[in-house]
C-alpha cells in the first residue's frame, strides 16, 4: 500500500469513528407509536361569520399520538391540518370526554400559541382501550377554540376522524 492510499485509509477510518457515536445516539432516538388519518367537520358553533360555518365537511388529516401507549409516555399530542392551516394540541396525560385545557399551536397566518385557552374533548373513542397493537381508532373530537384566532376564541368545532396504525 502506498503512503498516500495509507493517509486516505486512515482518514476514513477516522470519519467513521468520529461518526458512530452519532449514528448510535441516532438509533437509540424513542420510536413513537401513532395513528395517522382523515376527519371530517361535522359542525361548528359560537364561530365568526364566514370562519367556519362554511367548512362544515372540510376534509382535515390528522394525527394522534396517545399517552402511555408503548414508548409513547406521559403526553397525548392531536394534530389536525388541511390545505390552509395546522392545529398541534398537548396535554399531559390521555384526552378524555370532558372538554380540558391543551397547549395548542396553531401554523397559519399568524404562527404560535392561540394566545387563550383551548379545550378539547374525544367525546367518542372507538375502541375505548387503545395499545401498540390497535389497528383502526375512530374519534369525535370536539375542540373549543378551534383555528387558533383571537376571534375564534369561543368557536367550537366537531371533527370525526378515523386514524390507522401504519
Amino acid at each position: 500500500m502506498s503512503s498516500h492510499q495509507v493517509k486516505r485509509t486512515s482518514l476514513v477510518i477516522g470519519l467513521i469513528a468520529a461518526a458512530m457515536p452519532f449514528s448510535s445516539a441516532s438509533n437509540a432516538q424513542v420510536s413513537y407509536t401513532d395513528w395517522f388519518g382523515g376527519g371530517v367537520l361535522t359542525s361548528s358553533t359560537n364561530c365568526p361569520t364566514g370562519s367556519l360555518d362554511q367548512h362544515v365537511n372540510r376534509v382535515f388529516t390528522v394525527r394522534f399520538l396517545p399517552a402511555g401507549v408503548a414508548t409513547n409516555g406521559a403526553n397525548s399530542s392531536l394534530s389536525i391540518i388541511n390545505q390552509h392551516y395546522a392545529q398541534g394540541y398537548t396535554r399531559m396525560g390521555s384526552f378524555t370526554s370532558a372538554l380540558q385545557t391543551v397547549t395548542a399551536q396553531t401554523i397559519a397566518r399568524f404562527p404560535g400559541p392561540s394566545g387563550y385557552p383551548v379545550k378539547v374533548a374525544f367525546t367518542k373513542q372507538t375502541p375505548a382501550t387503545i395499545d401498540a397493537t390497535t389497528p383502526m381508532i375512530s374519534l369525535t373530537i370536539k375542540v373549543t377554540g378551534f383555528t387558533g384566532f383571537p376571534s375564534n376564541q369561543n368557536c367550537t368545532a366537531v371533527i370525526n376522524a378515523t386514524v390507522f396504525r401504519p
